[in-house]
Formats: structure tokens, sequence, C-alpha cells
């Protein structure tokens, strides 16, 4: 019984053995294609990742060229519709007086709903060249018919004056511009600066 046995265990191991044998060529090339779809996927994956990569850094140079073109665009819209100082005020301006901008001034301020429009005396003015009326307010202006910048000097006399004609609104107006000093304490004391950029808008013609 037990040599039965032994003779049938060899006589499975030995039918095994040869079907191994047979089929051995299975394993290998298992091994390749294992190998070959390890390759293409990897190929596959590095791929899309490089187009992603190579993809988001040219969208994002393309957003910022877009980006700056719209800029340049506003820019060059906002020029032409709001142009720094209309021409027929430059020609004016350039020749002008310290007394004939004032007038040009006080002309310019009727014209836009000021009332009661008069000039201070020539001397002991307190630092204030017109006084105006606006929808129940007064307001003391100082005219400076510059070529270089307004100081602090300027501020402080028309803050002064406006406390002597007890105005409601102390400005002063330049066909310049104002040093730094002289804007930070016209924002203490809330003296309005009216500059090129305000002249643009009240006095174009």
């Amino acid at each position: 019984m037990w040599q039965s046995y032994k003779q049938f265990c060899r006589n499975r191991g030995q039918e095994i053995a040869q079907a191994f044998s047979r089929f051995g060529f299975i394993l290998p090339a298992l091994k390749a294609s294992y190998s070959c779809v390890l390759w293409v996927f990897g190929t596959v994956f590095y791929g899309f990742l490089g187009c992603f990569v190579v993809g988001a850094s040219l969208i994002w140079w393309l957003v910022r060229v877009v980006a700056y073109l719209v800029q340049l665009v506003i820019a060059k819209i906002r020029a032409v519709e709001s142009p720094s100082f209309p021409k027929p005020w430059k020609k004016r301006v350039r020749n002008m007086t310290g007394v004939d901008f004032e007038h040009y001034v006080a002309d310019k301020l009727r014209a836009r709903g000021y009332h009661d429009v008069r000039f201070t005396p020539a001397t002991g003015d307190y630092g204030v060249d017109i006084l105006a009326t606006k929808q129940g307010k007064v307001y003391a202006f100082q005219c400076k018919c510059y070529t270089g910048s307004v100081g602090v000097s300027a501020v402080q006399e028309v803050f002064s004056g406006s406390r002597k004609y007890q105005a409601d609104k102390a400005v002063v107006i330049t066909n310049s511009h104002y040093t730094p000093n002289a804007r930070t304490l016209a924002g203490d004391l809330g003296v309005s600066l009216w500059d090129l950029a305000v002249l643009d808008s009240i006095f174009c013609e």
C-alpha cells in the first residue's frame, strides 16, 4: 500500500515537472510583458507630467503678458480721455503773471458755480488772494503761479488767513506741484491743495 502511494506521488511529480517544462516560456514572457507595461506607463505618465508643467508655465507667462498689455491699453485710454493739462490752459498760463493767474482763477470759479467771488487787498491779505462762496460755504484761496514746487509756507499762510476771514475752507491753487512736506501739512491742517490734476477738471475749457 505504501509503495503504491509512493509510486503515485512520483508519477504525479513527473507529470507536473513535464507540464512546467512545456510551459516554462510563460514566465519569461510574463516578465517581459510586465517590463513593457511599466515602460509604457512611465513614458505616458512622465510625458503628461512634462506637458502639464510646460503648459502651466506657458499659460502663466501668457497671463502676465496679457495683463501687461491690458494695463498699457488702459493707460493709453486714460491719457486720451483725461489729458494732463488742456492745451488752451497751457498756452494761456505760460505767460501769466501772478495777478493774471488770480483773475483767471476768479473767472473760472464764477463759471463753476462759485458766487460772491472777490479779491482781498493787494497788501495785508493774510495769505488769501480770493474769497468765494459755494453751497453756503466760504472758501479762502491762495493762488500760486509757479514754475517750481509750492512749499509749506503757502499752506501755513492760507490756513491762518482763512481763520482771519472766518472761511469754512482753505485752498491753495497752483499751476505747478506741491512738495511732500506741503501735502503732509495740508493733510494735518485740512487745507485742500489744487494742482494740475484738479485744474484739469475744474478749468478745462
